[in-house]
């Protein structure tokens, strides 16, 4: 291979990355996409009739979490 056909090659190759990172650079970045939080608070009401007295109660349930960073957020700042 004599000196022409190298410099060739090598200019054909530094054109060649200059066009793709031009096309890259030209397309728009995925955006990103955040996880939809989980509530905090629920409250569930469920309705029953006693089978002995025939009373109608409701039985009400509350729930709150304490949680309050994503478990993914609280690794990367422990490592």
């Amino acid at each position: 291979m004599n000196r022409r056909q190298l410099v060739t090659v090598i200019l054909g190759v530094i054109v060649f990355h200059a066009a793709l990172f031009w096309l890259i650079a030209g397309t728009n970045p995925l955006p990103k996409v955040t996880p939809i939080p989980r509530p905090q608070f629920i409250a569930r009401e469920t309705p029953f009739v006693d089978a002995k007295t025939g009373e109608k109660m409701i039985y009400r349930e509350f729930q709150v979490s304490t949680r309050l960073a994503f478990p993914d957020v609280l690794m990367e700042k422990k490592e």
